[in-house]
């Protein structure tokens, strides 16, 4: 079974706001340089080089020097995105005692470049965006320009330059095509649709399912209980409660006999029969049994599959490369898994082999014990570690939180008890690949490095870290590593 590759949201919970502008600076030791800017209010990871921030409540943004750009006066905003950002005012409603917001979008000085008039807004795609007012959708252009007056009930986004579209409601209404454009290619006369993909899109008409071209030509009959897009040439059909496969012929490829099929971007096609699993591949034969639990998705060209709750792996051809045996079996990544076995989990190769030892706990669901650029987590008494691909421990395993290494570093993290038996004080700093805590623990909340920063709290401050192995100067980064003072602000 598949195992979740969440890592505790460890710094993206909510932080107190305090309100106003007032750096503290954080000193570089060895050549007296800022290594950290501190604030007074919470900001959010960057996009596109500016934070998010919120000053009592409201929202703009800053860039990476601090300096804020756009004023804090937006109820609400999204990441910038090709240079534009979604925002919105928030307003009480007439006769009510809810709010209403108005949506827009900003450029990276502030200036409204859209009006704030929109129920809802979406980022642009191909430079197009939907937008709503009053339940009914629409399309703008960069500059604001309706190109389609919002005026159906519910409209896809393009695929392959059309637009599915809903005029009326759900339970009477009729489906049909736009292009981008917002010129009516395929009238709406159909019960249901599906994208458009690889030329043809499944559509419903009195009660069955056929497949028509870009100009609503009918090309596959509508025989068909349901059907799905076209995906590898392929498209998952159902005839009398069975599910199979057809070309763009209208070709049965693979047997209309199965209770359920999936299609991958690319490789064989999972089947299900009777709750049981198996691999068929885009010629319709059958490559494994239909005889597991579960079968997970490729991941190094190994597949985790599952039989009464034990776990091996198949590849690509179906092989059953190593035997369904372990308690616990994760995704094959840089050429080795982590898998456990009577409590005790270890990491093999993909010939099965044991490259590293079987010593350690089995991760929980937030732990990723998968190998990145090298290194990987390891769990012992309910403490985390860093190995390296030989199985040597770089850090100790003392720590409770850990995030892989991004820049160089990697957010390590110990907690205390607090008031309660839910509630822990936690410690955050960072280790270099050697296993060495280059910047102590001392931030009650961190992120990892993007860019060259990292945002940190302390003292209920927040603020933007430098990376100390990105300076330009490597004796003073290496110098950096052994001392970091807080500068207090002065009166």
């Amino acid at each position: 079974m598949k195992k979740s590759k969440r890592i505790m949201a460890l710094v993206l919970c909510s932080f107190l706001i305090m309100g106003i502008f007032n750096p503290i600076i954080s000193i570089n030791a060895a050549n007296q340089e800022p290594m950290v800017k501190w604030y007074d209010y919470y900001f959010e990871e960057s996009t596109e080089g500016l934070f998010k921030i919120n000053v009592d409540g409201k929202y703009g943004f800053m860039d990476q020097n601090g300096k804020i750009v756009i004023p804090a006066k937006f109820n609400g905003v999204w990441d910038f995105d090709q240079g534009m950002a979604v925002a919105y005012i928030s307003e009480q409603a007439d006769g009510t005692f809810g709010y209403k917001s108005r949506y827009g979008y900003i450029d990276k000085s502030g200036k409204e470049i859209i009006p704030f008039k929109y129920d809802f807004v979406e980022n642009f795609n191909d430079g197009i965006a939907r937008v709503s007012i009053d339940n009914k959708w629409g399309i703008i252009d960069k500059t604001g320009k309706e190109i389609v007056e919002p005026k159906y009930s519910v409209m896809y986004y393009p695929y392959e330059g059309l637009i599915g579209i809903l005029e009326g409601s759900y339970s009477d209404g009729k489906w049909g095509f736009i292009d981008t454009k917002g010129t009516q290619v395929i009238p709406p006369i159909y019960e249901s649709i599906g994208n458009f993909s690889e030329g043809l899109a499944p559509v419903k008409l009195n009660g069955k399912f056929g497949f028509i071209d870009k100009t609503g030509k009918e090309v596959l009959p509508f025989i068909y209980e349901h059907a799905n897009s076209f995906t590898q040439g392929l498209a998952v059909v159902r005839i009398d409660g069975k599910v199979g496969c057809i070309d763009k012929t209208g070709k049965v490829i693979v047997p209309i006999i199965y209770d359920d099929i999936q299609v991958p971007l690319d490789g064989n096609l999972i089947a299900t029969v009777d709750w049981k699993r198996g691999l068929v591949d885009k010629t319709g034969k059958e490559i494994t049994q239909i005889k597991y639990d579960y079968v997970d998705s490729f991941s190094d060209g190994m597949a985790v599959v599952t039989i009464n709750n034990k776990q091996g792996y198949i590849d690509e051809t179906g092989k059953e490369v190593i035997p369904v045996k372990y308690d616990f079996a994760d995704n094959f990544s840089e050429g080795v898994a982590c898998v456990g076995i009577d409590g005790k989990a270890g990491y093999i190769d993909k010939a099965g082999k044991v490259v590293i030892p079987f010593k350690y706990d089995y991760p929980s669901e937030w732990v990723d014990s998968n190998f990145n650029d090298g290194f990987a987590v390891v769990t012992l008494n309910n403490k985390l570690g860093i190995i390296d691909k030989t199985g040597k421990e770089i850090t100790p395993i003392n720590y409770d939180n850990i995030r892989q290494f991004k820049e160089g570093l990697a957010l390590v993290g110990v907690s205390t008890p607090g008031a309660n038996e839910w509630d822990y004080n936690y410690s955050y700093g960072y280790v270099d690949k050697t296993g060495k805590e280059i910047i102590p623990l001392q931030y009650s909340r961190a992120d990892s490095f993007k860019d060259g920063i990292a945002r940190v709290e302390m003292n209920g401050k927040y603020g933007l870290l430098q990376n100390p192995l990105l300076s330009k100067n490597e004796p003073e980064a290496k110098a950096a590593e052994t001392e970091t003072i807080i500068a207090k602000p002065t009166a």
